[in-house]
């Protein structure tokens, strides 16, 4: 993978985040103009250590949206890391440059801090109706 290597050396980091190695094979199955759908842990995207794979994610895909979530999103499995969902997709050739950028933040996705059932407030379905960055969104 090229993620995994160090641009000036072309030797190996001693480690990589494998969400960023995982971007590199979906990039790899996916048909040019492919869609991609998937969770990123904010560290990849927002950390030093994130640039070399955030320079690949441009060069390698157009940017559909992004939609930030909550800390709790995975509580039931025990971690609470920082991620966000990333809708991308393959670009055809290098000349293709994103048009517009969906971004939203969910501040609740149906469970409460401590992992209980609160679908009253699940934010995700209302996102994902939303067309343009324009339309508000009711996110308390």
């Amino acid at each position: 993978y090229d993620i995994a290597k160090k641009p000036e050396t072309n030797k190996l980091y001693g480690s990589v985040r494998s969400n960023m190695l995982f971007a590199e094979r979906y990039y790899d199955l996916l048909i040019n103009g492919g869609k991609l759908l998937t969770i990123m842990d904010d560290g990849a995207l927002c950390t030093k250590e994130g640039k070399k794979f955030r320079k690949f994610i441009r060069e390698k895909f157009l940017i559909k949206g992004i939609i930030g979530l909550p800390k709790n999103a995975f509580i039931n499995a025990e971690v609470s890391p920082n991620t966000s969902v990333l809708y991308l997709q393959k670009k055809k050739n290098n000349r293709e440059i994103e048009d517009t950028i969906f971004v939203a933040q969910s501040k609740n996705i149906g469970h409460t801090d401590s992992g209980k059932p609160c679908p009253e407030k699940h934010q995700l379905l209302e996102i994902s109706k939303t067309k343009t960055m324009d339309e508000k969104l009711n996110c308390e």
